[in-house]
């Protein structure tokens, strides 16, 4: 049994993770009101879980010395590795009712949104798309002030492939080309121009993350973008899976889906285990599919600056201290995910750390 200070990831950020026969076996923790509770995108948890608790390398996260108003961060799916749990709940505040857990960042800024209770039990979202307009309206329409948006690190976005077997798409798949395979015009490899592999007469299988997902929304504006502008319509061969998850990928030699580069790397480390490693690999040819983005915490405006502990939680958040919780985690340049100091967690996520308060900015 790890100290949680070494726990990585889980099904919540703090966590007990026992490791048996190469197994994680994990248990939600229930927040407390002093502790601050963060849900949303599975692109951004590892990072998120390795800042609040450290990662396996031995770098403390914020909990190791902050036990009793900790930053608890509970990962989309339930499964600390990411993969699919089907309608997974969880206790969002100690003494209250389970609920669905918000998978992905759609889904976190929705559930955050919908939080309006004398209680609030969600304080931020993880987020790898921005806010839309509509979503900054309501929460202005909470009486928020909107949605505060701080940059913590960047990620990479490229095609995975199984690496198990071997795979007959091209090493390069171009977005004019992604274009093709995601709206059914192009479904077997020898439609692919250019195309010398070993199974031309093969159906392409591609999937795309669940809805919801803000990996699903950036690559489908991605499409859209390369398509003239117009978005493209899913053709009825696209499969869903979760995101960044390889299990339909990494058998299948017709499969490719987008993939989160930190994600993969973080897979292919052995983190989640020899079943995970290294079972898929990414597209890196010249031409193909590469992209970065940005990866968000949101939280209400209203709780940027506020002294008065409105919110359900107290100020100064930590004993002894002058600020608030969001000036402690997230605002500023000595705020906790902005220290140059703990960019290695950033890092052992297969993140960029890069940091930027971004106000009320939206897509």
């Amino acid at each position: 049994m790890k100290n949680i200070s070494k726990a990585g990831l889980g099904a919540v950020g703090v966590i007990l993770l026992t490791l048996f026969q190469g197994t994680v076996a994990q248990a939600d923790v229930q927040p407390q009101a002093a502790d601050v509770v963060g849900v949303g995108s599975d692109t951004v948890q590892f990072g998120m879980d390795f800042l609040a608790d450290g990662d396996v390398g031995g770098d403390p996260g914020f909990n190791a010395t902050n036990q009793t108003r900790r930053a608890l961060n509970f990962d989309a799916t339930g499964d600390a590795c990411g993969g699919v749990t089907t309608n997974a709940t969880v206790v969002l505040r100690a003494n209250s009712k389970p609920v669905v857990r918000p998978n992905g960042s759609g889904s976190g800024i929705t559930a955050l949104l919908a939080d309006t209770g004398a209680t609030e039990q969600i304080n931020y979202v993880r987020s790898s798309r921005l806010p839309s307009t509509t979503e900054q309206q309501a929460a202005t329409n909470n009486g928020w002030g909107g949605l505060h948006v701080y940059q913590f690190a960047t990620d990479g976005l490229q095609m995975m492939v199984s690496n198990t077997v071997t795979s007959d798409a091209p090493n390069s798949l171009p977005v004019s080309v992604l274009v093709g395979i995601y709206q059914g015009s192009i479904t077997t490899w020898g439609a692919v121009p250019g195309y010398s592999g070993p199974a031309p007469l093969a159906t392409i299988h591609p999937f795309i993350p669940q809805a919801g997902s803000g990996t699903r929304n950036f690559f489908l504006a991605d499409l859209q973008a390369a398509n003239g502008g117009t978005a493209i319509v899913l053709g009825t061969n696209v499969q869903q899976m979760q995101e960044h998850d390889p299990t339909p990928i990494k058998a299948d030699p017709d499969a490719i889906g987008p993939m989160s580069t930190g994600r993969a790397s973080v897979l292919n480390t052995g983190y989640c285990g020899p079943a995970n490693q290294n079972v898929i690999k990414l597209l890196t040819a010249a031409g193909t599919y590469s992209t970065s983005r940005g990866l968000f915490i949101l939280v209400r405006q209203r709780d940027v600056a506020d002294h008065t502990g409105i919110g359900g939680i107290g100020f100064p958040w930590q004993v002894g201290g002058t600020k608030n919780w969001v000036e402690t985690l997230f605002s500023g340049p000595t705020s906790w995910v902005a220290r140059s100091a703990n960019a290695p967690l950033i890092s052992a996520a297969g993140l960029v750390q890069s940091y930027s308060d971004m106000g009320l900015a939206h897509s």
